[in-house]
């Protein structure tokens, strides 16, 4: 968001802050679905403590970027080149003989 009061909170926290232009969805790979995903995300993970006292949130903060930073660097599963699409669950050969 290009909001002015944006640009001045950036600043006064030594952030960079990076305005999506007017008409615009995307920029320089930034978008607003990414961080309406990351603030879904973080929303999630905080609700399971129920109660975080603003004290401590920087910790729980920092705790969650270290869990996404090693999900992202050790995926639980690893992607495969062909994904195997089979709806024909009759006509399959088993898995086990």
């Amino acid at each position: 968001d290009s909001l002015y009061s944006y640009k001045s909170l950036s600043s006064y926290c030594k952030l960079n802050h990076i305005a999506i232009p007017k008409g615009k969805h995307s920029f320089k790979g930034f978008n607003i679905q990414k961080i309406n995903s990351i603030h879904s995300n973080i929303k999630r993970f905080i609700s399971v403590y129920r109660g975080v006292s603003t004290k401590y949130l920087a910790n729980y903060l920092s705790l969650f970027k270290y869990i996404f930073d090693e999900i992202q660097e050790y995926p639980l599963f690893i992607k495969g080149e062909h994904p195997y699409i089979n709806t024909n669950f009759k006509g399959r050969p088993p898995i086990f003989e």
